[in-house]
């Protein structure tokens, strides 16, 4: 395995997951298994819809699903290693998911306190 096919195995794993758990695009799939998760069914019908909406909403859980079919399109067939693609890339989603989550909460403008009323001052008196 090459840098290359490395470096492309991790950005598409990586937004591969970020598509399926937090893109505008997926979000009908998203509502359309939380609206099934939530309708009163049989037992093993909730649990079933249950584990398919933690798959959706976990960076962590979808990297793997997601790194299955990376790894078997960039490294072919062998069992072994497409099981440790879908490792490799639960980790490597969670990882961005946590680092984009650091950058945005460390973008926010800090703004400086607010002063009271009575201790602005005026330019007009």
């Amino acid at each position: 395995m090459s840098l290359g096919e490395f470096l492309l195995f991790a950005a598409a794993a990586i937004g591969f997951t970020h598509i399926m758990v937090d893109s505008v695009i997926m979000q009908p799939l998203r509502d359309w298994v939380l609206e099934r998760n939530q309708k009163p069914t049989g037992k093993i019908t909730q649990w079933f819809w249950g584990k398919v909406n933690k798959v959706l909403s976990c960076y962590q859980c979808a990297g793997f699903w997601c790194g299955l079919p990376a790894g078997a399109i960039l490294f072919g067939a062998d069992l072994l290693v497409i099981f440790l693609c879908g490792c490799a890339s639960s980790f490597l989603a969670l990882t961005a998911a946590h680092f984009i989550q650091y950058l945005e909460a460390n973008s926010v403008i800090p703004l400086p306190p607010a002063v009271p009323q009575e201790k602005r001052t005026s330019d007009g008196d």
